[in-house]
């Protein structure tokens, strides 16, 4: 993940205290995903990854098994459909709260 991301999501899920976050465009896995570092910050938060990627949602997919019920999804698309992005997002995510917004264009 690049530097600054990771920072962000430790930025917002810990001096912030936002708990949900929204990271579009992600690409293929590695290691630091906006997960990792925001729950070390604050385990509670819950992660929606916006991806056209299909090794992106084999992964997202596999983390559902370690992660608390809910905590992080995966929205197959990313940025031509914004609608359906948030639309999906909304089942994991709680928009009546704030949501952090991460975006990398491909």
């Amino acid at each position: 993940m690049k530097i600054f991301v990771a920072r962000a999501a430790r930025f917002l899920a810990g001096d912030v205290a936002v708990s949900q976050l929204l990271d579009i465009g992600m690409s293929t896995p590695t290691t630091g995903m906006v997960h990792d570092v925001a729950w070390r910050t604050a385990p509670d938060t819950r992660v929606v990854y916006a991806s056209y990627d299909p090794t992106t949602l084999a992964h997202v997919h596999s983390l559902r098994k370690d992660a608390a019920e809910g905590a992080v999804a995966h929205v197959h698309n990313s940025f031509d459909e914004p609608h359906k992005t948030l639309r999906e997002a909304a089942a994991t995510l709680d928009f009546r709260r704030p949501v952090a917004v991460t975006c990398r264009r491909p």
